[in-house]
């Protein structure tokens, strides 16, 4: 493996290093949310759920959909 793949794989895997992530994305598996679904489900903080989505989004493990005001 080169040094890119090797630091991609890392990422990837860091991603899994916040149990709120691994709870949020277990969450995700089951249903489509939304932030405020994903606070009542895992029993986070907005703020908390709002700052671990932005981490999961830019790993590219999480995608978001805005629907009217909700995303």
């Amino acid at each position: 493996m080169d040094e890119q793949e090797i630091f991609d794989l890392a990422e990837f895997f860091k991603a899994f290093s916040d149990s709120t992530r691994v709870k949020i994305l277990l969450a995700l598996f089951e249903e489509e949310l939304n932030v405020s679904q994903i606070v009542e489900k895992i029993g986070v903080s907005q703020t908390a759920a709002s700052h671990q989505l932005r981490s999961l989004k830019q790993s590219h493990l999480v995608r978001c959909r805005r629907e009217g005001k909700n995303m």
